[in-house]
């Protein structure tokens, strides 16, 4: 029974610390384009640090005349 005079506040403090941050996402559109955001991982994108030259070697052998 005693624990339930701490369980009991801390269990009412995670439902509004939850309920807090879904109103944050709410409030700063994270919910606002789900449609697109579903067919954008479909979507064949190169990594940002993708580069279309291949690597050249950067060896000391490659720069002797």
């Amino acid at each position: 029974m005693d624990s339930l005079y701490l369980l009991l506040p801390l269990s009412v403090l995670l439902a509004l610390g939850v309920l807090g941050v879904f109103a944050w996402a709410v409030h700063h559109g994270q919910f606002d384009d789900l449609d697109r955001e579903g067919a954008r991982v479909l979507e064949e994108v190169e990594p940002c640090g993708a580069q279309t030259t291949p690597l050249q070697s950067t060896s000391n052998a490659s720069l002797d005349p």
